[in-house]
């Protein structure tokens, strides 16, 4: 199966959140379709084929001041239509919101299932959203590939404005984040 990527989708960090298909034939024709998020379902009604899925997870996000933004996961595989006209339901992943002061209300997570940040003590940020494909239903159960969201950020641990980022996301597993002890503000672990 021949894939093409175009080189501007890895230079928008805000484009992670895009899904590939391609479909190689006998003569090796080749179509490309790119979903990039909406904060809504997209679907996509596809030929018999084998196809190739391509997603990123979106951002977590990050500290306004200071940054802590994590990555979005990425996960690849191939999906067979066998059934003319079969349906793909796309989810693309929104950005978790930032967390914008210290003592401020934590970002919300972003669209497809991003946690929320907390704010216990001091505001986090919320996580991204997963990104994922559906086939036969809208249901969690019906997904064929999932790339994780990344982990929202949250402010440091020294008590300043400094941020700790959130873990990048995953296709399976995602990346630790680091955090702050529940009982001290100075002691920093990696979760």
């Amino acid at each position: 199966m021949k894939k093409i990527l175009p080189h501007f989708i890895l230079k928008f960090k805000s484009l992670l959140l895009v899904f590939t298909f391609c479909f190689s034939s006998v003569i090796y024709a080749q179509l490309t379709y790119t979903f990039v998020y909406t904060g809504a379902v997209q679907t996509l009604t596809l030929p018999v084929g084998a196809w190739g899925i391509e997603c990123w997870g979106a951002n977590g996000g990050s500290i306004t001041s200071a940054g802590g933004q994590s990555t979005g996961g990425y996960s690849y595989g191939q999906y067979n239509v066998v059934t003319p006209g079969t349906q793909l339901n796309i989810y693309v992943g929104g950005v978790g919101n930032p967390a914008t002061g210290v003592t401020a209300s934590a970002g919300a997570g972003g669209w497809n299932g991003g946690g929320g940040g907390a704010a216990v003590g001091r505001s986090g940020a919320g996580g991204g959203g997963a990104s994922d494909v559906r086939v036969g239903g809208i249901a969690a159960g019906n997904r064929i590939i999932v790339a994780g969201g990344g982990g929202g950020g949250g402010y440091g641990c020294s008590g300043g404005s400094t941020a700790d980022r959130g873990g990048n996301g995953g296709g399976t597993t995602g990346e630790a984040g680091y955090m702050c002890s529940s009982t001290s503000y100075s002691t920093c672990y990696n979760n």
